[in-house]
């Protein structure tokens, strides 16, 4: 349980290909899905995965995967590595979390496209979310505090989130607003 500010920026997650490819995937819903080498984030756990890898099982796309680490790792592994791999055409396309994508898209040395995905209407597994900071329930003053700098310096954590190349959503109207227009606990 922790005391949430609101939102300071929202994103989804990205299908990323080279743009030479002749490849033009939008959704999940893409037959061609079936026949690519796709490169995804997969976590340590059993019960769960990144949006992408479950909600591409609902699509019959698994023979196919490629499985990525999401964190570095002490046996060489690196978040680049997945958006490497298409560079090289080790693999077709990735799916990857909006802001890593943006990143190293950006500092690729060839040119790729980046098409974000906000939900998938087969699995009804949601692409898109909003990121917040978030503190200890108690300390609703800190959570309070942080939410002034947020705000006064929204500009500015826009501009260096431009200059990194994370991708952007609108955010949704605030729902986690408590009493008082201050965000609510959760």
């Amino acid at each position: 349980m922790v005391a949430v500010t609101r939102p300071y920026f929202r994103s989804a997650y990205a299908i990323v290909y080279r743009k030479d490819s002749g490849l033009h995937i939008t959704s999940l819903d893409d037959p061609a899905l079936k026949k690519l080498r796709i490169g995804v984030n997969l976590l340590d756990s059993d019960a769960e995965n990144t949006p992408p890898a479950m909600a591409l099982s609902y699509h019959g796309v698994v023979g196919t995967l490629v499985g990525f680490g999401t964190f570095y790792s002490d046996s060489g592994l690196r978040p680049e590595d997945i958006i490497n791999a298409v560079v090289k055409r080790d693999i077709d396309l990735a799916i990857v979390w909006g802001p890593m994508a943006g990143y190293y898209v950006n500092r690729a040395p060839v040119p790729l496209e980046v098409n974000l995905v906000q939900s998938d209407s087969t699995s009804g597994i949601p692409f898109a979310f909003s990121m917040s900071v978030g503190v200890r329930r108690r300390d609703r003053a800190l959570r309070d505090s942080l939410q002034v700098v947020l705000d006064e310096k929204r500009p500015q954590i826009e501009a260096i989130l431009r200059d990194y190349g994370i991708p952007m959503l609108p955010l949704e109207a605030d729902s986690s607003r408590g009493a008082g227009g201050k965000p609510a606990s959760r």
